[in-house]
């Protein structure tokens, strides 16, 4: 099977953002850091209403806490923005444009190879750690951050998507198709 396309700048931010902030073990990361914040929220407003900062004026109490809960929500909910903006300047940064080169992927139950105008590189299948697929991407993991990124887009029909499903079961380690899969 032969596969022909180029990332896109949407590609990469996707990816990134995938990495860094969708994937199970950062949603994971994210939900104690949540915590922690609240936490901390609920033991300032303790100590501020046990110190007697406010007088004991439970209204002020109430309006610190909620102050501080907005804070802290409108902090994590401006994280996954924070990370596009990152990529987007990596993917706009004129060094990076090799991330963008035309690739052209040959796949085979033997090996993976790309080929681009900058690099040719052939992978055995045992070199993949990890699968995962989103909606439109596959992610073929060499190491815990490093991966292709296929476009689902780049099938240019059911059957050669189907066709590559298959060669990815038959040649993939048990161990790199069962660990996350995100429809």
């Amino acid at each position: 099977m032969i596969i022909e396309y180029a990332l896109c700048k949407e590609d990469y931010v996707e990816y990134f953002a995938y990495m860094y902030w969708d994937c199970k073990k950062k949603k994971k990361q994210r939900q104690k850091n949540i915590s922690m914040q609240l936490l901390y929220v609920f033991i300032f407003c303790a100590v501020l209403y046990f110190t007697g900062s406010f007088g004991f004026n439970v209204k002020y109490i109430i309006l610190s806490f909620l102050l501080m809960f907005c804070i802290s929500l409108l902090t994590l909910i401006s994280g996954r923005s924070d990370l596009v903006r990152q990529a987007t300047a990596i993917a706009d940064d004129p060094e990076n444009a090799s991330i963008f080169e035309k690739i052209l992927l040959t796949i085979t139950d033997n090996d993976f190879q790309i080929k681009n105008k900058l690099i040719e590189t052939k992978y055995t299948w045992i070199a993949f750690v990890n699968k995962i697929e989103t909606k439109n991407y596959y992610y073929l993991f060499q190491n815990s951050i490093q991966a292709i990124i296929i476009p689902k887009r780049v099938f240019n029909n059911p059957e050669d998507k189907h066709l590559f499903e298959k060669i990815l079961i038959r040649n993939l380690s048990l161990d790199a198709e069962v660990k996350e899969s995100i429809h």
